[in-house]
C-alpha cells in the first residue's frame, strides 16, 4: 500500500500488518510493567534515603 507523505512530495510504502489483537494486549501489559517497575524504584528511593545514616 502506497501512502502519500503529506509533509513532502515523497511517497511511503507500508508493509507492515496491523498489529492482532493479542499482541496490542502482550505490548500494552509490558508497558505497564515496566512503568511498575520504575514507580517501586521511585517509592523506594526516599525511603532509602531517610534510613541513610550519612555523616
Amino acid at each position: 500500500m502506497v501512502h502519500p507523505n503529506s509533509l513532502s512530495n515523497e511517497e511511503s510504502t507500508t508493509t507492515e500488518a496491523a498489529p492482532t489483537a493479542a499482541a496490542f494486549v502482550d505490548t500494552i501489559m509490558e508497558r505497564m510493567a515496566q512503568q511498575d517497575a520504575v514507580q517501586k524504584v521511585k517509592n523506594e528511593q526516599p525511603a532509602a534515603i531517610a534510613g541513610c545514616e550519612c555523616y
